[in-house]
């Protein structure tokens, strides 16, 4: 089989190891269009630690320098850069947009940061974690926001009140908060029903999103967790 294949349209961070492995199938195939480059180039730093997030609506890229602090957000159609964002933090992870199209969500190290799209500066700041907080996922409606941090924990966010709430029990048993393993990964399903967690010890679990009762636990890989889709 190839190194890379699709049949969507697919975003793709420069120099990352599946833009390298993109570029032999492109060549290759010229029913692989290229949609959209960015015409500035990232700082080394940026591309080595960074992420990148698109809205749901196609019109916007964010990126995020994870040892530089940069964040800087797209116009897809342009290239031009929107807003650029310098965060104080050592860490940032990979950013995401609202689906309702509010906000722009990075994690400043422990801390998660709401930037309203609007109105174009931070309106919020999430604290709970006690580590980096590693990834996101958003609920289908936009109202809620889940992060995983390096301190085994997975937080659910109220986005309407900026509050948090009960999220799953991640130790084992299901009596802990904290699982003690940092967790890498997040998904919903498409329909909202469903929530997978992936940590770096290989561990995948599966909850009912709406109470996070434990559906599956499955230990399937020896490494990280790197996405969940």
């Amino acid at each position: 089989g190839e190194a890379f294949a699709a049949e969507y349209p697919v975003l793709l961070k420069r120099e990352s190891e599946e833009w390298v492995a993109a570029q032999s199938v492109i060549h290759d195939h010229p029913n692989y269009p290229l949609l959209w480059s960015s015409p500035v180039r990232l700082a080394a730093d940026d591309r080595r630690h960074g992420g990148l997030g698109i809205s749901a609506d196609g019109s916007m890229i964010v990126s995020a320098g994870g040892a530089s602090g940069v964040i800087r957000i797209w116009d897809m159609s342009t290239g031009e850069v929107l807003t650029e964002i310098r965060s104080t933090a050592v860490q940032t992870c990979p950013p995401v947009f609202t689906p309702d199209g509010k906000y722009m969500v990075y994690g400043a190290d422990e801390v998660i940061e709401l930037w309203s799209l609007s109105e174009r500066k931070v309106v919020g700041s999430l604290k709970g974690h006690s580590n980096r907080v590693n990834r996101f996922a958003t609920s289908k409606d936009g109202r809620l926001l889940i992060s995983g941090g390096s301190d085994g924990t997975v937080r659910l966010w109220d986005l309407e009140t900026l509050t948090e709430a009960a999220g799953p029990n991640m130790g084992e048993g299901g009596g802990e908060r904290s699982s003690l393993k940092p967790v890498t990964a997040l998904g919903y399903s498409p329909d909202g029903r469903t929530l997978a967690t992936g940590q770096n010890d290989g561990r995948i679990r599966v909850w009912d999103a709406s109470n996070f009762a434990l559906v599956r636990d499955l230990r399937v890989h020896e490494l990280q967790i790197e996405e969940l889709h």
